[in-house]
Order: C-alpha cells, then sequence, then structure tokens
C-alpha cells in the first residue's frame, strides 16, 4: 500500500479546512463545515498510519472521531436554539417578519 498518496490526500484536505476557518470568519456554517473536513483528513490519518503499521490503535481512534463531530454539532445546535429564542416567543406570529429585520441588519453591520 502507498501511503504517500492517502497522507497527501489528508493533508491537502486538512490544509483546506484550515484555510476555510482564517478566510471565513463570519460565517459560522462554513467554519463548521471546515472543522468537519478537518476531523476528515486526522480521521483518514488515523486509518491509514493503522493499516500501514498493521496495528488496531488507530481504528479504535477513528471510532471516536464521529462522537466529537457529532457533540460539535449538538452544541452548535445549542447555540442557534438559544439565540432563536432570544428572537421570538411562542405566541409571537410576527417572527419572520421580525427575523428578516433582524438579519438585515446584522448584514448591515458586517457590511460597514
Amino acid at each position: 500500500m502507498d501511503s504517500i498518496k492517502y497522507f497527501t490526500f489528508s493533508m491537502i484536505i486538512f490544509i483546506s479546512g484550515i484555510r476555510g476557518i482564517l478566510l471565513n470568519r463570519r460565517n459560522i456554517l462554513i467554519m463548521s463545515m471546515s472543522i468537519e473536513s478537518m476531523l476528515l483528513a486526522v480521521n483518514s490519518n488515523f486509518l491509514v498510519f493503522s493499516v500501514s503499521s498493521d496495528d488496531m490503535m488507530g481504528q479504535s481512534f477513528a471510532l471516536l472521531v464521529p462522537m466529537v463531530a457529532a457533540a460539535k454539532s449538538a452544541i452548535g445546535l445549542a447555540i442557534f436554539d438559544q439565540s432563536l429564542s432570544r428572537w421570538t416567543s411562542a405566541s409571537d406570529s410576527n417572527f419572520p417578519k421580525k427575523l428578516l429585520v433582524q438579519l438585515l441588519k446584522d448584514k448591515d453591520k458586517l457590511s460597514k
């Protein structure tokens, strides 16, 4: 097995994830996808090292990486839920209009 090809591919994915975080600090969705691609690169490195050294430890670590990704997604969903509940109550019928107005205000602040 030629592991250099896999390491190069993993390095390209990891560097693109770092680039996505550094260049897109205003968009939380792109930052989250960049972190996911970095986790994918680390996961593939675990698997390649495990196969090349004929050891099961890398494969067991590779099983832990999706748990970290799931925890990160759960924390992001909780943050989104808290920010959404700050803007509205359960009986608010004007919520879509208020949300649109708030998003447009935030967009104007970021563009200045």
